[in-house]
């Protein structure tokens, strides 16, 4: 749950890596607030965008990816066309 990654970043300082679109993004500046509301300290990994973000988040190169639901939607309807899901 999203309480057990704050739980856990607070606890593991830095050793979380949350992928997301860039420094100064929408994403990285919600990660900033996230960490300023909490606490917890992350590691921010940014990508090119988020068709690089996703992969990443699934072959477990980062923890978590704080980004846009809508790029998930896209992707999953992608793979779905191309019968990969």
């Amino acid at each position: 749950t999203f309480k057990d990654l704050i739980e856990y970043a607070k606890a593991n300082p830095g050793k979380v890596k949350v992928a997301t679109v860039g420094k100064l993004t929408g994403d990285h500046l919600f990660l900033m607030q996230i960490e300023k509301l909490t606490g917890a300290k992350f590691t921010q990994v940014p990508y090119s965008g988020s068709g690089k973000a996703i992969p990443a988040l699934l072959s477990g190169e980062v923890d978590a990816y704080f980004g846009s639901g809508s790029s998930f939607l896209r992707m999953r309807a992608r793979h779905r066309q191309q019968g990969t899901l």
